[in-house]
C-alpha cells in the first residue's frame, strides 16, 4: 500500500472502516429486534458490508475492475447511510454507521474523479 496515491489510500482505509462498522451494526441491529432487525435494512448492511470488502481488496491488489467497485460502492454505502439514518436517527450505532458509510462514499468519489 505504500505506492498507493493518498486517495487510494483513504479509500481502502474508509472501505475497511466501513465493513467494520457495518459488521457491529448489523449484530447491533438483530440484537435490538424490531425496525431495527427489518429484512431490507438487514440486506442493505450486508451489502454494504460485502461491497466494502470487496472493493478495499480490488483496490489493493489494483484489480483492473477498481473504477466499477468504488462506483457501485458509492451507490451502496450512500443507501446505507440512509437507511441507518431512516431506521433510528437517534441511535448512536446507527450514527456511527451512517458516517462511516458517508465517508468511505466520499473517498470512493475522490477516487473515481482522481482516476
Amino acid at each position: 500500500m505504500n505506492e498507493k496515491d493518498p486517495k487510494t489510500k483513504k479509500c481502502i482505509e474508509d472501505a475497511g472502516k466501513c465493513y467494520e462498522i457495518c459488521a457491529a451494526t448489523f449484530k447491533h441491529c438483530t440484537e435490538m429486534g424490531g425496525p431495527h432487525a427489518m429484512p431490507k435494512h438487514l440486506n442493505t448492511l450486508k451489502d454494504c458490508m460485502e461491497i466494502c470488502k470487496i472493493t478495499q481488496d480490488f483496490t489493493l491488489r489494483d484489480s483492473e475492475h477498481v473504477k466499477c467497485l468504488c462506483d457501485e460502492c458509492e451507490k451502496i454505502c450512500e443507501l446505507c447511510a440512509q437507511s441507518c439514518e431512516e431506521t433510528d436517527p437517534n441511535d448512536e450505532q446507527m450514527k456511527k454507521c451512517a458516517k462511516a458509510c458517508r465517508d468511505c462514499a466520499a473517498s470512493c468519489k475522490e477516487m473515481l474523479m482522481s482516476a
